[in-house]
């Protein structure tokens, strides 16, 4: 009993920590494309 509540806690942690890395390499991928976009802005 013991050790499937610690095995839930930790798919639960580590959906989190999976959930966190991909919301922030979204955040990179928007920040790195509107960097883009304004260097190409300034170019023209």
């Amino acid at each position: 009993m013991c050790s499937i509540y610690q095995s839930n806690s930790t798919d639960l942690f580590n959906l989190s920590i999976y959930e966190l890395s991909i919301k922030r390499s979204i955040v990179c991928r928007v920040i790195l494309s509107s960097m883009v976009n304004s260097i190409n802005s300034m170019k023209a």
